[in-house]
């Protein structure tokens, strides 16, 4: 077989395929063209006055129209603009609510000081009983003098009272109590 024949004989086989194409788009266009055609006529049949009721075909309900679910920040968006007055009045009472628990929270978290003297020197004293080597007892008197407290650490011995000296902080100082009276 030469090479015409076998592109003969492929261009052959290639036919049916063709063939069942084209009378598929054939089969669909004269589908579609007799439903126009009857839809029409029974368009026509139904508004003529001539034909008796009882014979005259009934005009097709309309296709139903589909719900597409909303979702829920669609639904609330809906209800805001249906309720413009009371979205306001919540968004007003909500901004107000956390203008004042902001502002509360700020007034709170001031630190204690403690009140000056008129002439600007400390006057409130704060007593601190624990072993001035401690961390602790170390940290306490520091923050409480730094906020403006005069400290006294209680002191037992020699040694603890000369530890709060060489601390070498004005306000803080060592107090003696003797307990064996």
């Amino acid at each position: 077989m030469s090479a015409d024949d076998q592109q003969f004989w492929d261009l052959l086989s290639s036919v049916p395929n063709h063939v069942r194409q084209y009378s598929g788009d054939v089969a669909e266009f004269l589908d579609r063209t007799v439903d126009k055609a009857a839809e029409n006529v029974r368009d026509t049949l139904a508004s003529t006055s001539w034909i008796p009721d009882y014979a005259r075909p009934k005009a097709p309900s309309p296709p139903p129209v589909r719900m597409v679910p909303v979702s829920t920040w669609e639904s609330m968006q809906n209800w805001v603009v249906r309720h413009k007055f009371v979205s306001g009045v919540f968004v007003c009472a909500v901004g107000y609510v956390t203008y004042r628990t902001v502002r509360h929270g700020r007034l709170v978290r001031k630190s204690r000081r403690a009140r000056r003297a008129k002439n600007g020197s400390r006057s409130e004293v704060v007593v601190i009983a624990g072993s001035p080597s401690l961390p602790l007892t170390k940290s306490l008197s520091l923050d409480l003098e730094r906020r403006g407290f005069i400290v006294y650490i209680v002191c037992n011995t020699i040694e603890d009272e000369m530890m709060v000296q060489h601390a070498s902080r004005p306000d803080i100082r060592g107090l003696s109590i003797d307990i064996t009276d």
